[in-house]
C-alpha cells in the first residue's frame, strides 16, 4: 500500500470513529471508491505531486487534499439536494399566488409569482440547462481550476479519476475538458 492509499485509510477511519451524520454513509461510499482504485489514486497524487513541484508550489498535504475532495463533493450534494428541490419550490409558490389571486390578495400573489419566476431563472441562469448534472459539471470545473493554478497544468485525467470517485460512474477526459467551454450563448465569445 502507497503512502496516498495509507492516508486514505487513516481519512477513512476518522470517519469511521467520527459522529454519525447524513452526510456519512455518502463519504464512505466516496472513500471506498477511491481505496478500490490503489494504482489509480497512487498514480494520480504521484501527478499531482511531480506537476505541483515543477510549478514552483509545494504539494499539498495528502490529509488537506482528501478532505478538500471530501468536502467539495459534500458541498456539491447539497446543491443536487436544492436542485431536486427546486421544482417543488417553484410549484408551491405558484399555486399559492393562484390561491391568494383567487382570494383577492392580488399584491401577494403578483410578489409570490415574481418569486416563482425569479427562482426558475436563477436556476437556469447558474445551472444551465442540464441542472441534474450540475454538481458533478461543478465538481470537474472547479478540481480542474484548482489543478490549474497549483500545478500550473489541469490535469484533466487527475480530475477524470476524482470525478468518477466522488460520483460514481465513468467520466472521459473529453468531459473534464468539456467543463472549460461556455455553455449558454450569452457567455460565448461573440464572433
Amino acid at each position: 500500500m502507497g503512502p496516498f492509499c495509507q492516508a486514505l485509510a487513516s481519512y477513512r477511519l476518522e470517519i469511521v470513529e467520527g459522529p454519525e451524520d447524513q452526510t456519512r454513509a455518502s463519504i464512505l461510499a466516496m472513500l471506498d471508491r477511491w481505496a478500490g482504485r490503489p494504482e489509480d489514486a497512487e498514480s494520480a497524487w504521484q501527478s499531482l505531486c511531480t506537476a505541483s513541484v515543477a510549478n514552483g508550489t509545494p504539494p499539498p498535504p495528502v490529509g488537506w487534499f482528501i478532505g478538500s475532495v471530501v468536502r467539495s463533493k459534500v458541498c456539491l450534494d447539497r446543491l443536487a439536494d436544492r436542485v431536486e428541490a427546486a421544482p417543488q419550490v417553484r410549484r408551491a409558490l405558484s399555486h399559492q399566488a393562484d390561491r391568494e389571486w383567487k382570494g383577492g390578495n392580488t399584491a401577494l400573489a403578483a410578489v409570490k409569482k415574481d418569486a416563482a419566476q425569479y427562482l426558475e431563472q436563477e436556476f437556469s441562469r447558474l445551472l444551465g440547462r442540464e441542472q441534474n448534472t450540475a454538481p458533478r459539471k461543478r465538481f470537474m470545473k472547479m478540481w480542474r481550476a484548482t489543478l490549474q493554478q497549483n500545478c500550473g497544468k489541469p490535469l484533466d485525467g487527475v480530475v477524470a479519476m476524482l470525478t468518477e470517485v466522488a460520483f460514481g460512474g465513468e467520466t472521459s477526459i473529453d468531459a473534464v475538458r468539456g467543463t472549460r467551454r461556455p455553455t449558454r450563448r450569452d457567455t460565448r465569445r461573440k464572433k
